[in-house]
């Protein structure tokens, strides 16, 4: 194989890479924006109420009970 087809098939690999790769970036930002767009003010109130109760047992507990999210 001459050199330069070595070079091209290298730099052409590159280019569909980065191709692949900015294609899923924005991929995932829409699909990260529209899991946040479906977050409501109640779900926001839930992870609250009971991340604020978590806390109140691990402070009267001296942390002896503690329990994962």
């Amino acid at each position: 194989m001459h050199r330069w087809i070595k070079k091209f098939s290298k730099f052409s690999f590159m280019i569909v890479r980065c191709a692949v790769v900015m294609h899923f970036s924005a991929w995932s930002a829409v699909r990260i924006r529209t899991a946040i767009e479906t977050i409501t003010a109640d779900m926001l109130q839930t992870v609250w109420n009971e991340l604020d109760y978590r806390v109140d047992v691990c402070r009267i507990t001296k942390g002896a009970h503690i329990e994962h999210l």
